[in-house]
């Protein structure tokens, strides 16, 4: 439970398709994920936590993968003067990606190393030069804050939601474009989120592979595995740099 803390003069919850799951000190909520799949399913909690915690005056949604190291105290008195500090945003917080700064670099770097399919890869991408994206603020979501009660903030997180069901399975994919359709933002933290917690547990060196389907995996013998793995890897390279082109055309 390092990823929610001591639960000292706060709340903690697990949202879980297992009714049978009992952890000590922790409420159990139950959502059933079917239809769904459990990727698709588990962020409607994330997304959507009025859903689920309409009673509650702040929500911080944290990856199991965290490990917390301040109360969440001083997390929402971070958040709070982001918000009083900008009213153009909605009252939920989030941080900024660590690596990349823009939803078609974070949609090249899944296509590049097999995390998506070329076919999502390209309508997404399509999708985000026919909506006109701009967006240089990519955020990582292991963890948001949230000040509950606001009918905006509902608002956006619900179509959020629902543009992330029509898209690769990465959240961060979907907020930029409902953050462009609605002209309504999450806030920003100045920070990095290192500042609060500590992520991922799995070391990061290890992540790229180990998220990896395994025919995607970089074969060790030449094999027909190792010619398909290069032919995917420069067809990649090569309808990247052809969209970089489209998004950038006075750069030619």
């Amino acid at each position: 439970m390092a990823s929610m803390g001591e639960g000292r003069g706060y709340r903690r919850a697990i949202v879980t398709d297992d009714p049978d799951l009992r952890v000590p000190s922790v409420e159990m909520v139950y959502d059933d994920l079917a239809p769904l799949s459990p990727v698709r399913a588990s962020r409607r909690a994330k997304l959507m936590p009025h859903r689920y915690f309409p009673d509650a005056d702040w929500c911080i949604y944290v990856d199991n993968r965290l490990t917390l190291d301040v109360r969440p105290v001083d997390i929402v008195r971070h958040a709070q003067t982001q918000f009083s500090t900008n009213s153009r945003t909605v009252k939920r917080m989030a941080f900024r990606h660590s690596v990349r700064k823009t939803p078609f670099e974070e949609l090249d770097r899944l296509y590049s190393i097999g995390i998506i399919s070329r076919s999502d890869w390209k309508t997404t991408n399509d999708l985000f030069l026919s909506a006109g994206l701009q967006s240089d603020d990519l955020t990582m979501n292991p963890i948001l804050v949230q000040k509950m009660g606001d009918d905006a903030t509902d608002e956006l997180n619900e179509r959020w939601y629902e543009v992330f069901l029509t898209l690769p399975a990465r959240d961060q994919l979907a907020l930029p474009l409902v953050e462009h359709t609605l002209g309504r933002k999450l806030a920003r933290s100045p920070e990095h989120f290192s500042t609060f917690v500590t992520w991922p547990a799995i070391p990061r060196r290890n992540r790229a592979t180990r998220l990896l389907r395994v025919s995607d995996r970089k074969p060790k013998l030449f094999t027909f595995s190792r010619i398909g793995y290069k032919f995917r890897k420069i067809q990649s390279e090569m309808d990247i740099r052809s969209a970089q082109g489209k998004r950038n055309p006075s750069s030619e």
